[in-house]
């Protein structure tokens, strides 16, 4: 595939995710490949399927799916592996070349179905398995978008996943996309809450301290990070909250006695 032939199915991709998020993908394209696809958009906007090529089409799909699990979001899974090529690994393999903070920004704009699925490829997804699972098109797209940038990107990791986290400022979207996560992949979710709340660092503090931190950490917080925290952490934490607030991190999260 030329570099040429990745203009439209990006502007095809890209004019679909809404006006708040196009002009933010875009700027994170290099040039000359930034001007083509802004030139691009309007045509894009208006492709029928019957004018589409085959990765044009896979494309629409998953913008479709998209679409319809934004409007029915609860109990929908956010991730099948029936279809070839998705969305997220598009905007996951920009994102991987992009600085961390418009990355968080652009992430809480794209469509709400869209979102745990783009975070948790930034976290986990081998390019070189998904290549493998591609057909030959779809392939030649992805490597055209990849020689299209001068130097390497970051690897997909769960310290990547928690840097963007930290970039983001609202409390109830950082519990959104961790609630996504855990239902795409339980085992990312605790490596990605360990990163992101460094719950380990409270042991070197005094009692003192200890409760004096804990009192401004959120009950559902808390609570995740006990979940993966050690024995004998939960076992101090408990001892330094109210009765009350103990019982709710048992009873209502962990599921079992401390």
């Amino acid at each position: 595939m030329r570099a040429g032939d990745l203009t439209r199915p990006l502007a095809l991709v890209f004019s679909r995710l809404g006006t708040q998020v196009t002009g933010r993908l875009v700027q994170l394209l290099q040039e000359p490949l930034r001007e083509q696809v802004i030139e691009m958009l309007d045509d894009a906007a208006g492709l029928s399927p019957d004018r589409m090529v085959f990765v044009e089409q896979v494309l629409y799909a998953d913008l479709l799916r998209v679409q319809e699990e934004t409007q029915h979001e609860e109990g929908t899974p956010l991730l099948r592996e029936v279809v070839p090529l998705q969305i997220s690994d598009v905007v996951g393999f920009l994102f991987l070349h992009a600085p961390v903070q418009p990355v968080a920004e652009i992430l809480l704009r794209l469509p709400a179905a869209l979102q745990g699925e783009v975070l948790y490829k930034i976290c986990v997804q081998n390019w070189s398995a998904l290549a493998r699972r591609l057909g030959r098109a779809e392939l030649e797209f992805l490597r055209a978008f990849e020689a299209g940038w001068r130097g390497e990107g970051r690897s997909a990791s769960p310290e990547l996943g928690a840097e963007v986290l930290a970039h983001i400022a609202s409390t109830a979207a950082v519990r959104r996309l961790l609630s996504d996560m855990y239902r795409l992949d339980p085992e990312v979710i605790v490596q990605v809450r360990d990163l992101l709340f460094g719950f380990q660092d409270l042991v070197r503090l005094s009692d003192r301290e200890f409760q004096a931190v804990l009192a401004g950490v959120d009950a559902w917080d808390l609570a995740l990070a006990m979940q993966t925290a050690p024995q004998n952490l939960r076992r101090r934490v408990l001892a330094n909250i109210s009765q009350r607030r103990a019982s709710w991190n048992v009873d209502r999260v962990t599921g079992r006695k401390l």
